[in-house]
């Protein structure tokens, strides 16, 4: 029996392997809303977990990361150009908003932002600059205007 909390994977001896009846793996899942709860992730004999698991005899875990929605983060800064509203969150994420409307994906606001107040789209190793480094610019730089 292997047990596990935050492991990607599981892995088994394959030098061992034969001696093993039966592969049950196991999840404990804590968390503030259903407090501590167990997963049955697999549990199989050892011959169906050896076609399911492959030469390698590992399995797979898909981790669940519990999400805040990002409206619910603190607002780290921000910044308002024309009718925009751009919001960074602890996280790292960039918001645009129109309004009250979020404007869904905010790269292309960002990037019309970016040429109208001189704003460099391209990163000093002449890559594109990704939403979080667009949009924490655009709002480093609009902060510094009067």
């Amino acid at each position: 029996m292997k047990t596990i909390t935050s492991s990607t994977s599981v892995a088994f001896n394959p030098n061992t392997f034969d001696q093993v009846d039966r592969i049950v793996i196991l999840r404990i899942n804590v968390n503030e809303e259903n407090g501590v709860s167990v997963e049955t992730l697999l549990d199989c004999t050892a011959f169906e977990a050896r076609s399911r698991l492959g030469n390698g005899l590992t399995f797979y875990i898909e981790i669940q990361r519990p999400t805040r929605p990002v409206e619910n983060l603190a607002v780290v800064a921000s910044a308002s150009y024309d009718s925009y509203t751009l919001k960074q969150y602890e996280n790292g994420t960039i918001l645009a908003f129109e309004g009250d409307r979020k404007v869904e994906p905010p790269k292309p606001v960002l990037r019309r932002i970016a040429n109208e107040i001189g704003f460099d789209l391209l990163s000093a190793g002449g890559e594109q600059k990704t939403t979080r480094q667009l949009g924490a610019g655009i709002i480093r730089m609009l902060a510094l205007q009067p």
